[in-house]
């Protein structure tokens, strides 16, 4: 009896001493997946979603989850963002056996890690546990990562005009001269990924389609909420105006 007894002793002692908990992450992933730079600027910051489960035989202490990004899918890298792994349940606990926890965050990505041209492939690791405070029955199932791209844009303006117009559109020239000014108005609007400097806006007047001529107007190309600025990108700034015509484009007989 006195055997027996010492061997279920020993049976229940086997038990408790190879009762661990083991962290594993089931499920991970990041949004977006690629992101453009404009010089030093990224498009966004990085969101992510992790799913770490208990698949051990015991409860497991409260831990960290850290989020690390790298250039290298082997080496962790710099951390950019860490949480806490507990019971779904309770905060104060941890993950109970066979429970999952899933959590979530957003991160700007390091300078560091930004590229200067071209476009480079980074890497979000997720490490469950990562400061080692749970025992576990596997240290080396804790680890998984996410590929990101990311793209160099060189950030500059681009104007393009988008609507024109003139009034009137004919006129009659008494002798040298005309019947009016000539009035315009015209959109300029910025298309490029960057804030244009101030700009000018000029207006000529030609014999012909293809070749400028004389310098009749300008305007300003600012910011349409604040002169003191250019044109931010996708804005739009509409100027007006009038001029004389050139003594040299009036026609001295017939219609040009």
């Amino acid at each position: 009896m006195k055997k027996l007894c010492l061997l279920i002793l020993v049976f229940i002692n086997s038990l408790f001493a190879f009762s661990q908990a083991d962290l594993t992450i089931i499920s991970a992933s990041i949004s977006p997946t690629s992101i453009n730079v404009l010089g030093t600027t990224p498009d966004s910051k990085i969101t992510w979603s992790v799913s770490t489960k208990n698949i051990g035989t015991s409860r497991a202490k409260i831990c960290k989850l850290g989020i690390y990004l790298s250039s290298s899918s082997s080496v962790l890298g710099t951390k950019v963002d860490e949480s806490t792994i507990a019971s779904p349940t309770s905060a104060l606990f941890g993950l109970l056996d066979g429970d999952t926890d899933t959590d979530n965050g957003s991160f700007d990505i390091p300078s560091s890690m930004l590229p200067t041209s071209g476009s480079v492939t980074r890497y979000v690791h997720f490490v469950a546990d990562f400061e080692g405070t749970v025992d576990e029955i596997l240290e080396t199932n804790n680890k998984t990562y996410k590929t990101i791209s990311l793209t160099f844009v060189d950030p500059r303006p681009d104007f393009t005009i988008t609507s024109s117009s003139i009034s009137p559109t004919s006129m009659n020239v008494v002798g040298t001269t005309p019947d009016s000014k000539i009035s315009w108005s015209a959109s300029t609007k910025n298309i490029g990924n960057s804030r244009a400097p101030i700009a000018k806006l000029a207006i000529y007047m030609s014999t012909s389609s293809t070749s400028l001529g004389t310098k009749v107007d300008e305007k300003d190309i600012a910011s349409p909420s604040n002169f003191l600025l250019g044109l931010l990108n996708g804005d739009t700034d509409t100027d007006n105006g009038s001029f004389d015509i050139p003594s040299s484009m009036l026609p001295t007989s017939g219609s040009v």
